[in-house]
């Protein structure tokens, strides 16, 4: 179910049983978002002589935002779905490195893939994170495993600067969907402008 990897290069070796393939460059094209190189990524059979035995996937991709996600949500991930959120949550450029384990047959169903991804989220904005605002970092570090997806890091909501730990789980929690959101936000005049508090100008000084 996963774009295929198109203009590749690299090597495969097969010795005492063990079977390993690894693009030294080479890309895919997701369904949204555009291309994503998959330069250093590798596959491995650990034992070529067990039926339907396990593997291994050791990714690393570099892309825009949109396209990682869009990758995150193919078939049997569906990573994205699975927290509630679009594949278009952002805009910026994505780099992830992760692991998948799983077995070697067909019908494979997600709970059959143990993966733990990390990475970074460069240039990031948002119009979605945060209904009504424009969201923005430099910066952002973001995980994903079998149990959540998270994004922490340092930015600013319109004017105001934060720093904050976005977390999602990857299915319902007592049959709902739900996030949640720890960190702080700077309370300062900006912040009055930018929430429209109401206060007449100037009646706050200082920041906290």
């Amino acid at each position: 179910d996963v774009p295929p990897i198109t203009a590749a290069s690299g090597h495969a070796s097969l010795f005492a049983d063990r079977f390993v393939i690894r693009a030294d460059s080479g890309h895919i094209t997701a369904a949204q978002g555009g291309q994503i190189d998959i330069s250093g990524t590798s596959f491995t059979i650990p034992d070529v002589h067990i039926k339907r035995g396990p593997a291994q996937a050791r990714i690393r991709t570099d892309s825009t935002v949109t396209a990682t996600l869009s990758l995150l949500d193919e078939k049997p991930f569906r990573f994205m779905t699975k927290a509630g959120q679009p594949v278009t949550l952002a805009d910026g450029r994505a780099e992830l490195a992760g692991r998948l384990d799983f077995l070697l047959k067909p019908n494979l169903t997600p709970d059959e893939v143990a993966f733990d991804v990390d990475g970074k989220l460069r240039e990031l904005r948002s119009e979605t994170l945060v209904q009504g605002r424009v969201l923005a970092a430099p910066e952002m570090t973001v995980n994903a495993d079998n149990t959540a997806i998270r994004v922490e890091g340092a930015g600013r909501i319109g004017r105001v600067p934060f720093e904050a730990s976005w977390q999602s789980p990857l299915g319902p929690v007592d049959g709902q969907r739900s996030s949640k959101v720890t960190g702080w936000v700077e309370l300062s005049e900006r912040f009055v402008d930018e929430f429209s508090i109401g206060l007449p100008p100037g009646s706050l000084s200082g920041a906290g």
